[in-house]
């Protein structure tokens, strides 16, 4: 097993396991191709086992990735859970912490080489550190090779678990004109159209961090240390109050006037506020903020955006969305990501259609702003669309798209289309 060795995995890697994990998931298919009669994507049941795995990590600070190394190539990983005992385990034993081995996969190509029983070594070294006594480990009945495996380690059965499809007994079905009836009303039931099946789990809802792209970081608010530069680049005499035209809040009478209310916003979880300040010397230059956030929906919006002077019509505007949309989508977990805006706001309208949002309609006497009628236009992304329009951001901002005086090469609404278009 020359060249072999064992590494901790850290959750921002978690995506390097996908091709060992697709692994898993085609060999389980196989296995139990019964319990996989209603098919899910690879790619749909990959974000799902992602997602987990990284909240796990995140709740359950004992929990732990460890993946096996060849010449620095991934060939296997072990992922194990490690809970306080509740349900059966709180029974079995009481306050006592229990470890699950959640997955174990290796690279087809690197079997034979006795990796799996390396990955357990290290997984039951990890587990005697933590002064833990006991694994549950699950097989499929059908997965012999697995199960020789454990026992040949000292596994030993404990639980017995069964799936049953559940099925009407005895014949109790209606007949005559009653059996007509219920048939007719199957019938009908079976012609309303209904929306896709989904294996949903839902979204996280974003909490305070830092977003960092190379031209500009989103952060949390800063009252004290944000509000004069942010009131400078909004407001005369070097800033552009028309900023606040269309926002429900502003313009505001001095810093402190607006440090008041940054200070609200710090405190604020829906809108959840940003400040928006330029990498190369943190300066604060702009807001953004998550709001009507609804985790249980998949759907979340951003706005307020306030875009100082300094930001306008920059590389970093521009990266900011895309900061705030990829972590919406890819670490959040949301369906859907909303843009709304006053029907009359021009820029914001043409903003969200280079973006890559989908105008959805008007609705008409929405709101009322500053004591005038607001109709607000909406638009929108969703998560099919967001890995063609993450393409054409990611496109658009690489280096080699500007040139040496930092204009654009190719417009990012050009590149997204592209990326979007069937067979790119």
């Amino acid at each position: 097993m020359s060249g072999l060795t064992v590494v901790a995995l850290p959750e921002n890697r978690l995506e390097d396991l996908k091709p060992l994990w697709r692994v898993l998931y085609q060999h389980h298919r196989a296995l139990a191709p019964h319990l996989h009669e209603r098919e899910v994507p690879f790619e749909r049941a990959w974000a799902v086992r992602r997602r987990l795995d990284r909240e796990w990590l995140r709740a359950e600070p004992q929990s732990f990735v460890l993946a096996a190394q060849d010449a620095g190539l991934l060939v296997g990983y072990a992922f194990v859970r490690v809970r306080s005992g509740e349900g059966f385990a709180a029974a079995w034993r009481a306050s006592h912490p229990l470890a699950e081995l959640v997955t174990l996969v290796v690279a087809p190509d690197a079997r034979g080489r006795g990796i799996g029983s390396m990955l357990l070594d290290a997984v039951e070294a990890r587990l005697q550190e933590l002064g833990i006594e006991d694994m549950v480990i699950a097989v499929l009945t059908t997965n012999t090779d697995a199960a020789r495996l454990y026992e040949r380690r000292g596994a030993a059965p404990f639980v017995t678990q069964f799936v049953q499809r559940v099925q009407s007994t005895g014949d109790q079905r209606p007949r005559g004109k009653a059996a007509g009836e219920l048939a007719r009303a199957a019938e009908r039931l079976r012609r309303q159209p209904l929306g896709e099946p989904l294996d949903w789990i839902p979204a996280r809802a974003p909490a305070p961090t830092e977003l960092c792209g190379a031209h500009v970081v989103a952060r949390p608010v800063d009252p004290a240390r944000d509000a004069a530069p942010l009131y400078t680049v909004s407001h005369a005499p070097r800033g552009d109050p028309a900023i606040w035209t269309y926002l429900p809040d502003g313009p505001y009478e001095s810093p402190e006037h607006l440090r008041q209310m940054l200070a609200w916003a710090a405190t604020s979880t829906d809108p959840l506020y940003f400040t928006l300040a330029r990498r190369a010397d943190e300066q604060p230059v702009g807001m953004a903020s998550y709001l009507r956030i609804a985790p249980e929906l998949g759907t979340i919006e951003i706005g307020h955006l306030v875009f100082g002077v300094p930001l306008q019509r920059t590389t970093a505007a521009t990266e900011a969305i895309h900061l705030l949309a990829r972590h919406a989508f890819e670490e959040l977990g949301y369906r859907r990501l909303e843009w709304k805006c006053n029907a009359l706001n021009a820029a914001s309208r043409r903003a969200a259609q280079r973006f890559g949002f989908t105008f959805e309609g008007v609705f008409r006497k929405h709101q009322v702003v500053k004591g005038r009628n607001r109709d607000t236009a909406w638009y929108a992304i969703t998560d099919d669309q967001w890995p063609a329009i993450d393409a054409g951001f990611r496109a658009w901002l690489a280096p080699a798209n500007f040139d040496e005086q930092g204009r654009q090469v190719r417009p990012l609404g050009e590149l997204i289309a592209e990326t979007a278009a069937p067979g790119s």
